[in-house]
């Protein structure tokens, strides 16, 4: 009989008779070879207590303590002292006992090296005052527990006590689901797979540490101890659903410095209960949360060598990236002996789309954290928040400080220190209820926020009390606040409440993730698919290190995309790639070139504005001896391309519509699964959209398809503080796309938009929302939207809020293209400039409307500047290009907008066939007087003209007359002008070679001069003129 088998049946309760002599005769057997010895369970006035003894060759033990429990008034049972080394960087001895119950325990402790001149068991909050006869220290326990035994003040040789609760559901060594280690010396790591569970009883010691890695649905748990772990105690990276559970792991970490009592990176659903943990090297953390989500720990004792918990978002090095989402710690003790109990926020990555990564909604509760001797002081509460993270909706409740080193509370501070690549997005909605603190709190505890747009906000102290004192005032506090701080309020018992902020929404959806992937070249232990699978840990590398090796994902149907972002499986290395896209796997185009030249970043990021089905990155270049490959490409789609709510129907429903005679269809899906089905006249549906901005541009778009040549209807927008706008559809039984534009009012925030029946059966699908201009204030932190070269958001480039365009260097440049305009239209771009230091230049553009390329110079001045373009699509035109260009050195751009504005000058190209809005005489539409379009206007004879009165005008304004002429057969002579402006009449002569030409007149208004009068003249015989465009300069 094995013998763990035989410990098993010795201690299994059963109903059933039993043999109790064979069960002897095997006893005798067992007991005569066994190597260790067996738990010990003993029952006394209602409590259960159960001692695991240490085994033979089992972990070290430590003389310094004997410690014996008993069950209230039992028998005493004497407990393994086991050694621990702490004191961080002056490394001591220490001792530690465990047992389990589920009472009262008296404990009683003897000091075996000195003479015991005072004695303290920590945490006060547990209200625990030993007896002290001699070198004995008594006391009792109410149930379970964790303590801190310190004799004559000295904290770095004291005896840890950990009273467990009972194991409840001990799993049977004969389940295939579970790897059982009994009690007895196991040196090995552990590997668990999904679906199993490391069970390490009590008694069990395992030098080596327990691995859940890429595990779904497992577990580790017992009472036993993980042994002088190399590295890590547990590691649960890329995992899901994940219990850690009861065991005690023991001088974790490397000899030369790094390691973790548990690892989560990029992990979800994981719980960790009753946790003990020890470590004194170097970098050596607790438990660190590193992009995991839904985390929930419990009832842990954490004495780290660093950190003991920490909550990051992203280490490109390590190869971990998320959000974190939902953690919550409770019951637990941190006792770090270098660093901090916790810490936010060190690690992130700015490159993300966002300008960085979130943390949102981490909750702590009945807490005590135990500072004494700590090298690397630090304060007990630590948010050292960069590279661009932002930490939103965290609460600390019932927080119980002991200090005697660190002498400060906090420091929440979004900052950006020597080893971060950037500062933090910012710091809000921070509630600290109930927080005590002892200690001298000498050092001024910090909320230090580090730029206008990156504040620490949002932060309230609901009964803070420092020595008894309870504080309504940061100077009452010794707490320093800068002036990058918002709404900091310190507030009695009951005065305030917390409220989370919504989870802030991604920027952008990762299309490519788990794709079909493929490659023409796949290295033994990779895949295609290890390139788009979200998991950084895997990759795709090719199987050589030549160049010219391609790796593609299949999005499934053709997509907008805005970009892509490669994160290569090698650091400091140089990549030279192209990215491609094409609609038909076929025929491609390239959409990002970085063949010539690249950095030696661990992350590229590349914007463009494409539709596309498949993507392919091609590697052109690399250092020598390197193969080709990434952990991850992502290809990116902004969701802030539409404001609409399930506008593409594709779950089903009509959810977050309202209206009448609402059904999706599959017939209605455009280019998807479901569309929006209509059936009769009067069915319409609507949704009213919020956070819009005032006095903006929006374009609403739609795919739509009259049924059977006989449907019709309209798309439309209302409420938005102008008149409702509707845009007809083509009944003709063919998906059409249709658009219309409208302009939020000055105080709109919100407009409904919707698709109206208006006879037969019509389809809708693919309703979008979206600004006219895409990240035009560049607050995302990103480009997203963007073309060009050089071009990066960047916080000194804002002129009003968080970020603005930088331009560095000469030929830098970034340019959108406009789609959703009206041919024939008037708009206004415009911008906020600024030609840094005074030597900055460069200019602002509109292109591709249907006439000549427009710019507008910057200042450069050193000082923000707005400026305005005023162009008039051509009567084809529903798109235009407009950009921003740096000529020498910085220059940096804010706040694009585009709106139509009104049409100064009516009836300017003549398009109609007529010369309605103007007056004069002998003049008329023509086809041959044409300069680019149906229609002119000639003059034929010496003193015809015509002029028109133009309104609306600002006075002591600066405009310009645009027009083109041509004075026919080279004989053809006249001059147009410019009048009753405030000013003399302005004249300028046309070329008359029979050729046409621009001509301009620039003019300002006068003082107080709302109009002008504009015109055309002929001297001597047959001239033409067409597009008259006036622009404010």
């Amino acid at each position: 009989m094995k013998e763990k088998e035989l410990w098993m049946m010795l201690t299994r309760r059963s109903r059933r008779p039993v043999n109790w002599l064979c069960v002897f005769m095997a006893a005798l057997a067992f007991f005569a070879v066994l190597p260790f010895g067996l738990p010990t369970e003993v029952h006394a006035a209602g409590t259960t207590l159960v001692t695991y003894p240490n085994p033979t060759g089992g972990a070290a033990l430590n003389a310094d303590f004997t410690v014996k429990v008993r069950a209230n008034g039992g028998a005493w049972q004497d407990l393994d002292e086991y050694d621990t080394t702490v004191g961080g960087y002056h490394p001591s001895h220490a001792s530690f006992v465990y047992f389990d119950t589920d009472g009262p325990v008296d404990v009683s402790v003897t000091y075996n090296a000195g003479t015991v001149s005072s004695a303290a068991v920590r945490p006060a909050s547990k209200g625990i005052a030993p007896s002290v006869a001699g070198n004995t220290l008594t006391f009792t326990i109410s149930g379970p527990t964790k303590l801190s035994v310190e004799v004559n003040g000295d904290i770095n040789h004291n005896l840890h006590l950990f009273a467990n609760p009972l194991e409840v559901d001990v799993p049977s060594p004969s389940d295939p689901d579970v790897i059982y280690l009994g009690p007895g010396v196991y040196n090995q790591d552990y590997t668990v797979p999904s679906g199993k569970t490391l069970y390490i009883a009590g008694g069990a010691v395992v030098k080596g540490g327990v691995f859940l890695d890429n595990a779904t649905n497992a577990s580790v748990r017992g009472r036993g101890i993980l042994d002088h772990p190399s590295w890590r105690g547990v590691s649960v990276n890329y995992s899901d659903n994940i219990t850690v559970d009861g065991i005690i792991v023991n001088d974790y970490g490397h000899g030369g410095g790094g390691g973790d009592l548990v690892d989560l990176q990029n992990a979800n659903n994981v719980t960790i209960n009753n946790i003990k943990g020890f470590s004194y090297k170097s970098w050596t953390d607790g438990i660190d949360n590193l992009g995991s989500t839904n985390i929930t720990i419990n009832d842990c004792f954490i004495r780290s060598g660093d950190d003991s918990l920490a909550v990051y978002t992203a280490r490109p090095e390590s190869n971990f990236w998320s959000n974190v989402a939902n953690e919550t710690v409770t019951n637990t003790i941190l006792m770090p002996d270098v660093a901090r109990p916790i810490n936010f926020g060190t690690h992130g990555d700015p490159t993300e789309y966002e300008g960085g990564l979130f943390i949102d909604s981490v909750h702590f509760s009945n807490i005590d954290i135990l500072l004494n001797d700590t090298q690397s002081p630090m304060s007990p509460i630590q948010f050292t928040n960069g590279d661009g993270n932002l930490i939103q909706n965290v609460t600390f409740t019932d927080i119980r400080i002991e200090d005697n080193y660190v002498h400060a509370i906090f420091n929440l501070n979004n900052t950006w220190t020597g080893s971060q690549t950037g500062p933090g997005r910012g710091v809000k909605n921070i509630y600290f209820k109930n927080i005590t603190y002892t200690g001298t709190n000498s050092n001024s505890s910090n909320l230090t926020g580090y730029s206008p747009n990156r504040l620490v906000q949002d932060v309230t102290f609901e009964n803070l009390v420092v020595n008894g004192n309870l504080i309504l005032s940061a100077a009452a506090g010794n707490i320093s606040v800068n002036g990058y701080t918002s709404n900091i309020q310190f507030v009695a018992p009951g005065a305030s409440s917390y409220t989370p902020l919504p989870t802030p929404t991604p920027l952008y959806t990762n299309l490519a993730l788990n794709k079909t992937a493929s490659s023409d070249s796949v290295k033994t232990g990779t895949s295609a698919s290890g390139g788009n699978d979200g998991n950084h840990r895997t990759n795709w590398t090719a199987n050589d290190t030549n160049t010219g090796h391609w790796w593609k994902v299949d999005l499934g149907s053709n997509q907008t995309i805005h970009g892509t972002k490669v994160i290569w499986d090698e650091n400091n290395l140089t990549h030279l790639y192209k990215v491609e896209v094409s609609t038909d796997n076929v025929n491609w185009t390239t959409a990002a070139d970085r063949t010539a030249s690249n950095g030696t970043a661990k992350t590229n990021n590349d914007l463009f504005n494409m539709t596309a089905r498949y993507v392919r990155i091609t590697v052109t270049g690399l250092t020598s001896g390197v193969a080709a490959g990434f952990n991850e490409f992502r290809v990116l789609q902004y969701n802030g391309a539409s404001l609409v709510k399930n506008g593409d129907f594709d779950n089903g429903h009509t959810a977050t519509w309202t209206g009448s005679g609402l059904l999706t269809h599959i017939s209605a899906a455009y280019n998807s699964t479901f569309g929006l089905d209509l059936r009769s006249a009067g069915n319409y549906a609507e949704q009213t959209i919020t956070g819009l901005s005032p006095n903006t541009a929006y374009v609403l778009s739609v795919d739509a398809k009259g049924v059977s040549g006989t449907g019709q209807g309209y798309l439309y927008a209302k409420d938005y503080g102008g008149t409702q706008v509707n845009q007809s559809i083509t009944s003709d039984n063919t998906f059409h796309s249709a658009s219309l534009l409208f302009v939020t009012g000055s105080g709109a925030t919100a407009a409904t938009i919707g698709v109206y029946d208006t006879t037969g059966r019509v389809q809708f699908d693919n309703i979008v929302l979206r600004p006219l201009i895409a990240n035009g204030d560049f607050e995302n932190g990103t480009t997203v939207g963007w073309t060009g070269s050089g071009a990066a958001a960047q916080v000194w480039a804002a002129r009003s809020s968080a970020y603005g365009l930088e331009l560095w260097n000469p030929g830098n440049y970034a340019e959108q293209t406009i789609t959703g305009l009206s041919p024939n239209t008037a708009y206004v771009l415009t911008v906020d400039t600024k030609g840094v230091s005074g030597t900055g230049q460069g200019y602002a553009y509109v292109k591709d409307y249907g006439g000549s390329q427009i710019n507008k110079t910057i200042a450069s001045d050193n000082n923000w500047h707005s400026m305005a373009i005023y162009f008039v699509t051509g009567p084809s035109s529903t798109s235009a290009t407009i950009g921003a260009y740096c000529t020498t050195t910085r220059v940096s751009f804010d706040n694009f907008a585009l709106k139509p504005t009104p049409v100064l000058v009516q009836n300017g190209n003549f398009e109609g066939g007529n010369i309605t809005g103007w007056t004069g005489s002998g003049g008329a539409a023509q086809v041959w007087a044409a300069y680019s379009s149906a229609y002119g206007l000639e003059l034929k004879n010496p003193g015809n003209y015509a002029e028109q009165t133009i309104t609306g005008l600002s006075p002591n304004t600066s405009y310009v007359l645009t027009v083109k002429t041509k004075g026919v057969s080279g004989t053809g002579q006249g001059y147009v002008y410019v009048k009753d402006y405030g000013g003399s009449q302005l004249n300028q002569t046309i070329t008359s070679d029979n050729t046409w030409y621009t001509t301009t007149i620039a003019f300002t208004t006068g003082a107080s001069s709302t109009s002008a009068t504009i015109g055309a003249a002929c001297t001597t015989t047959r001239v033409t003129f067409d597009d008259f465009v006036v622009n404010q300069v």
